[in-house]
């Protein structure tokens, strides 16, 4: 969720993303719900938008996008 940037400030392409989360095993999905994801990848992780407060209220993690990114190296 949110405008994806690397650390250099970059932007960062959604559909490289998404091809990047697959080569990982994760599923991305076009609609947020509960039942149907595992972690929400945000911008800013301390977001308050809906889709954050949403996650943050199922206990569901939330990443932000460097977080991701050092993750799936």
């Amino acid at each position: 969720t949110g405008s994806a940037k690397d650390s250099s400030g970059e932007d960062l392409l959604r559909g490289n993303l998404e091809v990047l989360a697959t080569s990982n095993g994760l599923i991305p999905v076009e609609s947020f719900s509960k039942s149907g994801c595992d972690v929400l990848i945000a911008a800013d992780k301390n977001s308050m938008s809906g889709k954050a407060k949403k996650a943050k209220g199922w206990g569901m993690p939330v990443l932000s996008v460097q977080e991701f990114l050092d993750w799936a190296k």
